[in-house]
């Protein structure tokens, strides 16, 4: 028989491991931000990670970031508008499918790749400084098996 963690007399949504995980990204995304505006204040969190998908190669299309980062291409596309006045990235249509754009870095871009690595390592590192290497390793063993659940 499976374990049921929660019934309808001891759920409570402010105590549900699904709010809990949202507070915790919100944390996570309020620290990061805090650390961007030190090392990139020309982009947002969600920007940031735009850039380094494309600057790491983990996508090149509007639509494979659409996919990875769980966003409309709505938003997606209006972020890359922002990211292409701002000098950061290019946007060519494929040559072979008009449906497909292609994303790249501009030079000035590339030049941020350095910095956008110490955004995360300084806001997660400052977030779990309470906790010990082997809370964090655990941590992280349950996190993956929540989205293996989930998948």
């Amino acid at each position: 028989m499976k374990t049921r963690h929660y019934t309808l007399d001891n759920y409570r949504m402010d105590e549900g491991v699904g709010f809990l995980l949202k507070q915790a990204v919100l944390a996570v995304d309020k620290r990061l931000a805090v650390e961007l505006k030190k090392k990139c204040p020309e982009a947002t969190v969600a920007q940031w990670a735009i850039l380094t998908l494309l600057g790491n190669k983990k996508c090149a299309t509007v639509a494979e970031l659409s996919v990875v980062m769980d966003g409309d291409m709505g938003a997606i596309t209006r972020m890359i508008d922002r990211l292409e006045a701002k000098g950061l990235i290019l946007r060519r249509r494929s040559t072979s499918d008009r449906r497909v754009v292609n994303l790249s870095l501009t030079d000035a871009g590339i030049g941020l790749m350095p910095m956008l690595p110490a955004v995360p390592v300084n806001a997660l590192n400052d977030l779990l400084k309470g906790f010990t290497k082997k809370e964090v390793s655990q941590f992280k063993q349950f996190l993956v098996r929540i989205i293996a659940a989930g998948a």
